[in-house]
């Protein structure tokens, strides 16, 4: 019975868990502000080989599993709510809760950093009212930034509601005990997935975006299995019962697929070449490698960053539980934040891994911090 209580209390490690996924991803929003591959409005040129060095191993090493880490904590978590408040008010509270943000930023803050960084470049010379009649003007793009999370993650919600409406309207039933999948389960599952991941990418390449919506198609495979494996994760209380020993072992394949096969794949790929194409997908088979590295990468850093959590960081004092609940505001926040701090220091003379290594944890920082503040906005903090 202990255990069936913890299995429905608040998991205070998973929300400690989200302090470090949102830094993490400002981390690397940083990284690409300063010569990483990646889509965000602000770039400062191409980096040395150093510099494209140091950020090639950040992305291979926390791209393959921080986003898919929050479509896993976002599909466990729907289940709760769901089974709380049923259909109609998880549907109406899902849309306020991430459409709002994503339509203000959309409308808002977009045009605002765009309107920023071309001022500040010399691009534009005018009223912030002309640039924005012009900015949504021909418009065929939804400019989500960051948001397109938000979009794809209510998206998502949305169609598991609807399927738990028709399927399945009972409340789920947690197992307290229930089996975690064993290593070659998990390997089966990564491998099938990195094939699936592979396929799609024959027709859509890694840079591709869904133009009307803004969102990466290349890796939803990943993301809607991950939400998937969260309800699962759910109804059998993994989170909870996931042994130490499994975390270690899968700790030690990521671990070794980033330090042995990455290298080697980079080595026989030609990785560093000047783009790289056979990585980026089509019948190649450095883009069905890569495929599959993403994979083992992101499952076993996710099982080993929830067991390590789960088993150390399970408490929370004041600073904590302030940054837990301002998580959400700070990742909404962080693409103004870090775009006008590199604004700010654009002209500052530095190598880009000095900038990076300045603006990172000061834009984790101010993110976390306006992001508390924000919130203690009526409006805002019912929404964010």
């Amino acid at each position: 019975m202990a255990r069936e209580r913890t299995a429905t209390r608040r998991l205070l490690f998973v929300d400690n868990l989200r302090i470090l996924l949102v830094s993490l991803v400002i981390v690397w929003h940083t990284a690409v502000t300063y010569g990483a591959s990646g889509a965000w409005p602000y770039h400062e040129g191409p980096p040395d080989d150093v510099a494209d060095l140091v950020f090639t191993v950040l992305n291979v090493t926390i791209g393959p599993f921080v986003l898919p880490l929050f479509f896993m904590i976002a599909g466990y978590f729907a289940v709760r709510s769901y089974d709380r408040k049923g259909f109609g008010p998880f549907t109406r509270e899902r849309i306020v809760r991430l459409g709002v943000p994503v339509l203000f930023y959309v409308v808002i803050l977009d045009p605002l950093i765009h309107f920023a960084i071309k001022l500040k470049t010399g691009q534009y010379v005018g009223s912030l009212g002309e640039y924005v009649m012009r900015h949504f003007q021909g418009y065929r793009r939804l400019g989500v930034g960051p948001m397109w999370f938000l979009e794809a993650l209510l998206i998502l919600s949305l169609l598991y509601g609807l399927w738990r409406r028709i399927a399945r309207p009972e409340a789920c039933q947690v197992e307290p005990r229930g089996k975690v999948p064993g290593t070659s389960e998990i390997v089966v599952f990564a491998l099938v997935l990195g094939v699936a991941t592979f396929v799609l990418r024959v027709w859509v390449p890694i840079d591709s975006a869904f133009t009307p919506l803004g969102m990466p198609l290349p890796l939803f495979p990943q993301y809607v299995a991950m939400f998937a494996v969260g309800t699962l994760a759910h109804a059998r209380n993994w989170l909870l019962n996931a042994p130490k020993a499994v975390g270690r072992q899968w700790l030690a394949i990521a671990v070794a697929f980033i330090v042995l096969v990455f290298p080697a794949l980079a080595v026989l790929g030609d990785a560093f070449a000047e783009d790289a194409v056979p990585f980026m997908g089509g019948v190649t088979w450095q883009s069905l490698a890569l495929s599959v590295y993403e994979q083992f990468v992101c499952v076993g850093m996710m099982i080993a960053v929830v067991v390590w959590f789960r088993r150390g960081f399970d408490h929370q004092g004041r600073p904590a539980r302030a940054a837990s609940r301002s998580s959400f505001a700070a990742y909404f926040i962080h693409a103004p934040v870090l775009v006008l701090l590199a604004l700010g220091l654009r002209d500052l003379r530095l190598h880009p891994l000095l900038k990076f290594a300045a603006v990172a944890p000061l834009a984790v920082l101010l993110s976390f911090s306006l992001g508390y503040c924000f919130r203690k906005l009526p409006l805002v903090r019912r929404i964010l």
